[in-house]
Order: C-alpha cells, then sequence, then structure tokens
C-alpha cells in the first residue's frame, strides 16, 4: 500500500541484495506509487557515504571526516573516577568509559571541544591505555583548557577536532608532562587559528 518510496542511487533489497533501484523503477509503474532515487552526494571528489566516513575515523582523520559528516565526530557519556594520575601530573582529565560497539577514532592525542551544560570548552581528548603506566584498558582522559569545575557523574560530549599524536609510552612521567605542555600549545594554536 505504499504511495511513495525513497531510496538512494545504491539501495539494494530482498534476497542477496538482488532488489535494486532499476527493479523499483519498474514496480512502481505496476503498483502504482512515486519513486524518488537520491543520487550521490560528491565533495571534492568523494562520495558522502558512511563507508569512507567510517575508514576516515578509523584512520583518524577526524578533521576529514567531519566535512563529509557536517560536524565534527564525538562522543558522550558520564564522568567516570578514573586514577587520579591526571591531577598529580598537573593536567586534571574527566574520564568517560569506551563503548566497544561504537565506532572510535584509533588511540592519541585529539585536540578536542567538550560540552557540558550548554557551555563549550576546548581541550584535548586522550583516547588510549596508558601505556606509560602499563596500562590495559583503553578510555578516553580530557583535558578541559581554562576549566576547574568538578565534573565527575555528569555527562559531557567530546568532539574530536583533530589528531596531534598517536599513542606514546614515555620513559618518565616528567617526559609525559613535557609533551603534554606541547599538546596544550598546539591545541591553544588550533582554537586561535579555527577562530572558535
Amino acid at each position: 500500500g505504499a504511495k511513495g518510496v525513497v531510496v538512494g542511487y545504491n539501495y539494494t533489497f530482498g534476497h542477496r541484495g538482488q532488489g535494486t533501484p532499476a527493479l523499483l523503477e519498474a514496480l512502481s509503474h505496476r503498483y502504482n506509487f512515486k519513486l524518488q532515487v537520491i543520487q550521490p552526494v560528491t565533495l571534492e571528489g568523494h562520495t558522502v557515504s558512511s563507508t569512507h566516513i567510517r575508514s576516515l575515523i578509523i584512520k583518524g582523520d577526524v578533521a576529514e571526516a567531519a566535512k563529509f559528516l557536517g560536524y565534527y565526530p564525538f562522543t558522550e557519556g558520564e564522568v567516570v573516577t578514573g586514577e587520579q594520575r591526571g591531577r598529580t601530573l598537573g593536567f586534571p582529565t574527566a574520564n568517560l568509559e569506551i563503548d566497544e560497539d561504537l565506532l572510535m577514532p584509533p588511540n592519541g592525542v585529539y585536540s578536542a571541544r567538550i560540552c557540558h551544560d550548554g557551555d563549550t570548552y576546548h581541550g584535548l581528548a586522550n583516547i588510549g591505555c596508558k601505556p606509560t603506566f602499563h596500562g590495559t584498558k583503553r578510555n578516553i582522559e580530557v583535558h578541559l583548557l581554562d576549566f576547574c569545575d568538578d565534573l565527575y557523574g555528569k555527562q559531557i560530549r567530546v568532539s574530536f577536532i583533530r589528531r596531534l599524536r598517536g599513542e606514546r609510552k614515555f620513559a618518565t612521567a616528567a617526559d609525559l608532562v613535557r609533551q603534554i605542555e606541547m599538546d596544550i600549545n598546539e591545541a591553544r594554536l588550533e582554537c586561535a587559528k579555527t577562530g572558535e
């Protein structure tokens, strides 16, 4: 009883995906329904598709993925208690557990935008297992720039703006602190560059 059907240009249906828009076209005449086939949208020579976007996120190219999504890839969740290591290093972090069912960028450090309670902050997001401290569980640690409130138990959204570097194991905590300081400087420059 359908009066109208809208599908993408590469839509398939039925047994082994053998149904195509061409078949729907023929069926639309037989069963008297309107068919609209949406043609591909391209950007910079690439077809905008979930497959292409997923491949960019998997590579960590979140800035390029944002062009095709129309927004930066993000995750959200409740801030949980971590090991308090960031605080002892001088860079307190909000910790989010990773839902392994969700597609996440690869381990590394990202400039990030964090939304909480209607406000937006710039910061760094580290995805990984803390190899310097022999960690094994993958999570997200977020350091908000110019922020000092308590976020435990609060919901936040973390948008990944650009991958700054991959995950690394440092010889000492002091080496890690120096790298975090450089990461923060790079994140601040990025904020100024984008005017956000």
